[in-house]
């Protein structure tokens, strides 16, 4: 029992130090394999969620009315529609004027 255990724990670790290997890559390589890496992460949150968080939240929901369902589906269209409609964006590119390629630059004093 307590071999099985080190051994899982020693996995849990080596796995863990995996992320570390970003550090050491250049940034042509990471630029290429960080969809793959989001892409990683994105389905091991949806398989816990999906495979452990919500049947474990109807287990515990009362059995006169679970509503767990519907805040499940609420909660996956509320974020198709902030992705699809808000269309949040983080770039550091040059800020240009009405779509044209004009950068701004500031006025002189």
């Amino acid at each position: 029992m307590a071999s099985g255990l080190t051994l899982s724990v020693v996995a849990v670790v080596l796995v863990s130090l995996v992320g570390s290997v970003v550090f050491w890559i250049s940034l042509s390589q990471l630029k290429r394999c960080m969809p793959v890496l989001i892409a990683i992460a994105v389905g091991v949150l949806l398989g816990d969620a999906f495979l452990h968080l919500i049947p474990d939240a109807i287990d515990m929901a009362p059995p006169s009315g679970s509503n767990v369902a519907p805040w499940v589906l609420i909660g996956i269209l509320s974020f198709v529609f902030l992705e699809r409609y808000l269309q949040w964006r983080h770039d550091h590119a040059p800020t240009t004027i009405e779509g044209k390629n004009e950068k701004i630059v500031p006025s002189p004093t």
